[in-house]
């Protein structure tokens, strides 16, 4: 799987883990499920959070640049939502947070940086579709 692979995937993952609506995982997504004190999203989180602190971005020469705030913001997100649950759950006796609920503009931004990030270093010259993109994305080493 190539590095750009490997990001989709787990900004994939990121965001579905904060998007479930049922108690039980939800299309083949194993985080997506309501969070509750036995779901496996508050450990996935801190590894996830570990993960996102080492993205680097480049500019279209290949250099390192600033960090986006969405990855900063997708890191104060996953640290909220820890703190969230952990006062809900045994402060107030919550069974589950629906985090589908909760404001997720950081991970969708992480994600549309991502994309713009990967068509950038592809230069690919055109308005990708899902499909142009796709393709180009599967097949590169980025």
């Amino acid at each position: 799987m190539s590095c750009c692979s490997n990001v989709f995937k787990e900004v994939d993952d990121l965001f579905y883990s904060f998007n479930g609506v049922t108690s039980s995982p939800d299309h083949g997504k194993l985080l997506r499920c309501l969070l509750t004190s036995t779901t496996k999203n508050m450990v996935y989180w801190r590894s996830a959070a570990d993960k996102v602190k080492t993205w680097t971005f480049l500019n279209k020469e290949s250099e390192p640049m600033r960090p986006p705030l969405s990855q900063t913001g997708c890191l104060i997100t996953i640290g909220t939502v820890h703190h969230v649950w952990r006062k809900v759950s045994e402060e107030h006796k919550f069974k589950y947070l629906e985090t589908r609920k909760l404001n997720q503009n950081a991970l969708e931004n992480t994600f549309v940086c991502t994309v713009v990030q990967t068509i950038t270093h592809l230069k690919m010259d055109k308005t990708p579709t899902f499909a142009l993109f796709t393709q180009h994305y599967m097949n590169s080493a980025c």
